[in-house]
């Protein structure tokens, strides 16, 4: 290209300029796939004291969830969504990556629970006969603190510093509907705790309608956060969340 046809183009305009703009939520989860803990419970029987003939049978324990804790992991499989409720499944992921030889990291993700009174059973002995515990323990919960403390307890089961995903229950049960601070004080506890560092994102569950969407995202935006995540049912069966709005809320929110 000759110095007279460099000469003949236009000079260089702030339009032609465009800063790529970053994902609006950069929440991901690798492989697009995740694991549940849900089923882990002693409800469906997978980690309850078994005799050798359900063993044989087929019924899952600690020690099987172990191996494919690593199998899912070397597969890239790397995310993993448990609950403060789901039993000893805390525990059980602390134990599962303290043992893994996976090169995979796993990333974790867990959900508080706002009761004004939270009961826990601490089945630590279950899992380890030599373990220190035992019974149950007792929470008054109120307020934001409450949140932060609950992720502090659930990191200290983990056995890490922080954990990928945190999320709290916004749909209120009845039990719940008598939360001293209300879904306000919730939300600031999430907020609260991103900031401190004890995880990287903060989402909801049991949150749907579009002005219910757009009303949470205020909330965390009054709270100096952005709502990384919002968990709502959509399958062949539900399809409620594309009706109802939620899922344009999301979009537009960027969440």
């Amino acid at each position: 290209m000759g110095d007279d046809t460099l000469s003949s183009l236009p000079p260089p305009s702030s339009a032609d300029f465009k800063i790529p703009k970053a994902p609006s939520s950069s929440f991901a989860v690798s492989q697009g796939i995740g694991v549940s803990t849900s089923s882990w419970t002693s409800g469906p029987g997978f980690v309850t004291k078994q005799l050798p003939k359900s063993k044989r049978a087929g019924t899952w324990n600690p020690g099987d969830l172990s191996v494919q804790y690593t199998t899912l992991l070397d597969g890239g499989v790397t995310f993993f969504q448990t609950n403060e409720k789901d039993d000893y499944c805390e525990e059980m992921l602390g134990m599962f990556d303290a043992s893994s030889r996976s090169m995979e990291v796993a990333k974790v993700g867990t959900v508080f629970t706002p009761q004004p009174v939270y009961i826990r059973k601490d089945r630590s002995k279950e899992l380890n006969p030599n373990a220190r515990g035992g019974g149950r323990s007792l929470e008054v919960r109120m307020g934001s603190k409450s949140v932060v403390d609950a992720l502090q307890k659930s990191c200290g089961r983990l056995g890490v510093g922080y954990i990928e995903l945190y999320q709290a229950d916004l749909g209120f049960s009845k039990r719940s509907l008598l939360y001293l601070g209300g879904k306000s004080s919730v939300v600031k506890g999430l907020a609260d705790s991103k900031k401190r560092g004890l995880c990287n994102y903060v989402g909801v569950r049991g949150v749907r309608g579009r002005k219910n969407v757009e009303r949470v995202v205020a909330m965390f935006e009054k709270n100096g956060a952005k709502l990384d995540v919002l968990t709502a049912e959509l399958s062949i069966v539900d399809q409620g969340a594309l009706k109802d709005g939620t899922l344009d809320a999301c979009k537009r929110a960027g969440v």
